[in-house]
């Protein structure tokens, strides 16, 4: 892959994680924390065993979530006047071979950069590369 944002130029758009799927993050992450409260509560109440497990898997349903949606937040897809950057890769536009419809970017080289369909407006960035590769 291509160095990180090499020399391509001003920064036309970015399309960042797709609001839908933030809000199903932060939704399954206040979910699971209500859900571990109430059982530590029905827990400290009634001493037993099942709800500590209950509460237990609740917690690392909330902690995997919180942790994937920091991460995923960083995702993005950075258009340039001479190329595009998407996470760790950036390509000009003479480098690019081909884009399919489910986002992934063909290389020349025949090295891929497979964009995530999270992607805000990713149909529209994606026909814009089109019409730059073209």
């Amino acid at each position: 892959m291509a160095e990180i944002k090499k020399d391509l130029g001003k920064l036309i758009a970015v399309h960042g994680l797709s609001p839908a799927h933030i809000q199903r993050a932060v939704f399954i992450t206040v979910l699971s924390f209500v859900f571990f409260m109430g059982t530590m509560v029905l827990y400290y109440v009634r001493q037993e065993m099942l709800y500590f497990l209950l509460s237990s898997a609740f917690l690392i349903v909330y902690i995997i979530t919180l942790f994937s949606w920091i991460a995923q937040r960083k995702t993005v897809l950075e258009i340039f006047e001479k190329g595009i950057a998407y996470r760790k890769s950036s390509a000009k536009w003479e480098e690019i071979g081909e884009i399919r419809a489910d986002g992934t970017i063909v290389l020349k080289n025949d090295k891929q950069i497979a964009v995530s369909s999270a992607i805000y407006e990713l149909d529209r960035a994606i026909s814009f590369i089109k019409s730059r590769i073209v």
